[in-house]
C-alpha cells in the first residue's frame, strides 16, 4: 500500500517533489544551477548524485539533455532508477561509482559538456585528486559546476559543528572552502573561472535548523509536513533579510 501511495505522489508531483522533500538547502542549489546551466544538446555528469534529485530534475528540462548520475549507495541508486522509470525519464541513467576513483572511468573521460558536483568534495580527503578527476571528465569548453560548504558558515547544529572526521566514513572531513581555495584548485587544474558565488542564506539555514530540531523528536516526514508551509519563504526572504549573514555554500562555475 505504501509503495502505491509513493508511486502516486511521484507521478502526481514529478521529480520537483524531491526538491522540497529534502532540507531547504537542496532547493537553493537547484535554483542556483537552473539559472546557469545550458541545456541544448548537452551531456551532464552528476557526481555524487545521492537519490538522484538533481539528475532527474535536469533530465526533465529537455529531451536533448542526457544525464549520468554517479553514486556510491546501491540503495539510493536503486530508488533513483525506479523513480526515473516511473517518471518515464529515458534520458537519465545511474551508475554505482566510488567518486574517489573516477580515474577508473575510462569510458567517461572527456565525454561531458557539464560536470556537476554538489556538496561532495568536503567528504573527500584527497580533494585535489577529486577536483582534477572531475575536470578530466569534461570536454574542452565544458563547464564544472560545484557547491561545497562555505568555510565561514555559522553551524546550524551538531551536523556541521565539528570536530570533522579524520577518515572517509561519510561525514565531512573539513568544514568547507573559501574563495582562495576554489580559485587555486581551479587554476591548477587548468580551468578558467567564470564565477564564484554563494547560496543558502539566513532564512534557509534557519528553516533547515528547525527541520533538524523537530525531526529529532518525531518522524522526519512529520517534521517535514510541520515545516512545509514555511518552505516558500527562503527564496524570497534571503534576498533582503540579513544579507551579510554567511551563506552556507560557496559555488563555482569554471570552464575547461
Amino acid at each position: 500500500m505504501k509503495k502505491r501511495i509513493k508511486k502516486f505522489i511521484l507521478q502526481l508531483l514529478g521529480s520537483r517533489f524531491l526538491l522540497i522533500f529534502n532540507e531547504s538547502l537542496v532547493l537553493d542549489r537547484w535554483l542556483w544551477i537552473s539559472h546557469r546551466i545550458k541545456i541544448k544538446d548537452i551531456a551532464v555528469a552528476d557526481i555524487g548524485c545521492g537519490n538522484g534529485w538533481l539528475s532527474m530534475n535536469l533530465a526533465r528540462m529537455g529531451k536533448n539533455i542526457t544525464v549520468t548520475g554517479l553514486g556510491y549507495s546501491d540503495r539510493d541508486l536503486a530508488k533513483a532508477k525506479h523513480r526515473a522509470t516511473v517518471l518515464n525519464l529515458s534520458n537519465v541513467q545511474f551508475r554505482v561509482q566510488d567518486v574517489r576513483y573516477l580515474e577508473n572511468c575510462n569510458d567517461m573521460i572527456g565525454k561531458f559538456d557539464a560536470v556537476i558536483c554538489f556538496e561532495v568534495i568536503e567528504h573527500i580527503l584527497d580533494d585535489v585528486k577529486l577536483f582534477n578527476n572531475l575536470v578530466k571528465l569534461l570536454r574542452n569548453g565544458g563547464k564544472l559546476y560545484m557547491t561545497t560548504p562555505n568555510e565561514d558558515y555559522i553551524p546550524m547544529g551538531i551536523h556541521d559543528k565539528g570536530p570533522f572526521h579524520e577518515i572517509e566514513d561519510g561525514g565531512h572531513v573539513r568544514k568547507g572552502y573559501n574563495y582562495s581555495d576554489l580559485t587555486e584548485m581551479a587554476i591548477m587544474a587548468g580551468l578558467s573561472i567564470d564565477e564564484i558565488s554563494y547560496c543558502s542564506g539566513w532564512s534557509s539555514q534557519q528553516l533547515t535548523k528547525l527541520l533538524w530540531v523537530v525531526s529529532q523528536h518525531t518522524d522526519y516526514r512529520v517534521a517535514w509536513l510541520l515545516t512545509l508551509p514555511l518552505r516558500i519563504l527562503p527564496p524570497f526572504l534571503d534576498s533582503f533579510i540579513k544579507r551579510d549573514y554567511p551563506k552556507y555554500s560557496i559555488c563555482l562555475v569554471a570552464t575547461k
